[in-house]
């Protein structure tokens, strides 16, 4: 999380980071084992008011120090619209 861009005045402080990850990333995994990391990363921008990409960056740096367990969740390919048993032929 040292490695996390500060770039705004209104960007957390090291510990209220900390929380962050272990509370919204961390803990909403913890609570909701089949949620997709859009929806994480969802709350985690709602929860800092940052982009969407910093909220991803944040959250995928999170896992990797507070939750590793959850590693699969971000390496998960999107989940895919439709019908997935059609033959490709």
């Amino acid at each position: 999380l040292h490695s996390f861009p500060t770039r705004r005045s209104s960007d957390l402080s090291l510990d209220q980071a900390i929380r962050v990850a272990k509370m919204d990333v961390c803990g909403q995994l913890d609570a909701n084992p089949g949620e997709t990391i859009d929806d994480v990363v969802f709350g985690v921008a709602n929860t800092t008011d940052w982009s969407n990409a910093d909220s991803s960056f944040f959250t995928g740096s999170a896992i990797t120090a507070y939750c590793p367990q959850y590693q699969p969740t971000v390496d998960a390919p999107p989940p895919v619209d439709g019908p997935t048993n059609i033959p490709i032929e």
